[in-house]
């Protein structure tokens, strides 16, 4: 599709949650895509159902015209599209007049967080809790670390949809997420003495497993790396970019997150011990979650 856009003079609203703009005429935004379709109408002509998310609501837009740029509308893609209300037989619907695939600076910066599809999610309840935890980090610097890290496909959809392991605790599609948002509730109730140290400890918390991402899926199998290389050793790749654009802003929590997350357990031989509270904090949350899920025939991690 040709960049197409509406020339008119209904005002334009600016990236409205979905569940909010039943009362608009005309509005832009960038949401996720979680479902594609092509269908044919009476007159033999085809059209797309398009499914579109964000952390709110799902809708289904209509699109008319064939998109030149379909090879990039892939499952679970970030879609910088323009809408309007149309009125068919008394019946509203939205018709899609510009769609095409939006660049990760040009989504963190208008939706953030709230791209995260509730589409996707096994269990609705979960991501306005893990976006509450989000919103409670003062520090900006580290919201918009977490929203980079989350807004490509391979990582945000395996996030909200793998299970936090295969036979030991959380292993149920979605079991990464309620386990990532225990942990970093029960860090968040700590009395730390900065409002610092809590918003890295919730950071680290939240994404402290995001190496699973990439070696189990959402159908309870391990992935071909997953056979070959443990998910801790994954999450400062993962993690990179969005290491590299904090460190610009805050080196320390930088250092600190890495620290956090490659720092050995109690007991290890190897590896750098534990040397702040918040990192032993993370240890501690992360197997009181897992003890409290475990089943009771677990005998090993998993």
């Amino acid at each position: 599709m040709n960049n197409l856009s509406v020339n008119s003079v209904i005002p334009m609203s600016d990236q409205p949650n979905l569940n909010n703009f039943a009362h608009l005429k005309r509005f832009k935004g960038c949401y996720r895509l979680v479902g594609l379709s092509a269908k044919i109408d009476r007159n033999k002509q085809p059209y797309w159902v398009v499914q579109l998310s964000d952390l709110h609501h799902c809708v289904a837009a209509y699109l008319f015209t064939v998109p030149l740029n379909m090879h990039d509308f892939h499952h679970g893609a970030m879609l910088q599209c323009e809408m309007t209300i149309k009125l068919h037989k008394h019946n509203k619907y939205l018709h899609l007049v510009y769609i095409e695939k939006a660049s990760n600076a040009l989504c963190i910066k208008k939706s953030g967080l709230h791209s995260l599809p509730c589409a996707l999610s096994p269990d609705k309840s979960l991501l306005p809790l893990f976006f509450s935890l989000v919103e409670s980090i003062e520090n900006n610097a580290l919201k918009e670390f977490i929203a980079e890290v989350l807004m490509p496909s391979n990582v945000c959809v395996p996030f909200i949809q793998a299970p936090a392991s295969l036979n030991y605790h959380h292993n149920y599609p979605g079991g990464l997420l309620a386990h990532s948002i225990e942990v970093a509730q029960i860090v968040s109730n700590i009395p730390w003495q900065e409002s610092n140290s809590r918003d890295l400890a919730i950071t680290a918390a939240l994404l402290h497993d995001i190496g699973k991402v990439k070696t189990l899926t959402a159908n309870m199998r391990r992935t071909p790396i997953g056979h070959w290389v443990d998910h801790d050793a994954l999450t400062l790749e993962i993690c990179s970019k969005a290491l590299a654009t904090l460190e610009r802003l805050d080196e320390n929590s930088a250092t600190l997150l890495r620290h956090i997350w490659t720092c050995a357990s109690p007991g290890a031989r190897y590896g750098y011990k534990a040397a702040t509270p918040i990192a032993s904090a993370i240890q501690g949350a992360d197997r009181l979650s897992a003890d409290m899920a475990k089943p009771a025939n677990a005998l090993c991690y998993q």
